[in-house]
């Protein structure tokens, strides 16, 4: 087994990135994929979202949401329960 140089493991944590689609949100992703998070990345730009969920994986998958609608924070918090029943970071 090799040993992780982070300074903490995310190895199959649930990890939802709000904005995951602009610029630092996708280097977040990229640098959290990477030591193996489980990625729930949530953002209002769904070309974006769906291109960089594709790059990073299968352990990747996308919501739009926008964090000035209480709607679409509602129906995102929905979709995120449905799919993981809960979040660790």
């Amino acid at each position: 087994m090799t040993e992780s140089t982070a300074p903490f493991d995310l190895s199959s944590k649930r990890v939802l990135v709000v904005g995951a689609a602009g610029l630092i949100g996708q280097s977040i992703c990229e640098v959290l994929n990477h030591q193996n998070a489980k990625l729930l990345l949530a953002d209002t730009d769904t070309e974006k979202l769906s291109e960089l969920t594709g790059n990073l994986g299968a352990d990747a998958h996308g919501t739009t949401m926008d964090i000035t609608s209480d709607r679409s924070i509602q129906e995102a918090r929905e979709d995120i329960l449905e799919r993981w029943e809960q979040i660790d970071v």
